[in-house]
Parts: C-alpha cells; structure tokens; sequence
C-alpha cells in the first residue's frame, strides 16, 4: 500500500474541510491512520471523494444584503414555563 498517496489524499480532505464541515469527522478518522494505513482505509478515502463529486452542485451562498443581526434566546432555563 502507497502510504504517500494516502497521505496526500487525506492532506486534500483536511483542506477541503474548511469549506465542507459534512467531511469534517471523516477526514480526522483517516488521520488516525496516516502512519500505517491499509487498502480499506484507501478504499473507504476514495468513496469520500466519490460523494465530494456528487455533492459539487450543493452549495451554501452568504448574500451581503441580508441582515446580519442574530435572534433568539439564550436563556433557557429562566423560563420557568418551558424549561
């Protein structure tokens, strides 16, 4: 098994995690095996580049002219009624 490869291709997931946080976990499980990694691990890398594929046409837009303010209530437990 080419260690480099697997590295490499974990190395382009960590980058990618900037942007796509749904890879987030997946991508610090395969770091756990970036020293001795096996064909599974390999196989299992490449079907999260599969769905990287599929999911292109997905995308989250932050448009400037909305609002930028932030509602809701962050006091949970001082309601006494729905607590």
């Amino acid at each position: 098994m080419d260690s480099y490869l697997y590295q490499k291709m974990i190395g382009k997931l960590f980058y990618l995690t900037n942007s796509r946080l749904d890879i987030s976990y997946s991508t610090r499980v395969f770091n756990r095996f970036m020293s001795k990694p096996q064909v599974p691990h390999l196989d299992v890398a490449k079907q999260v580049f599969r769905y990287l594929k599929g999911m292109a046409d997905h995308e989250i837009f932050f448009r400037k002219n909305v609002s930028k303010k932030i509602e809701g209530n962050a006091d949970w437990a001082g309601d006494q009624e729905s607590r």
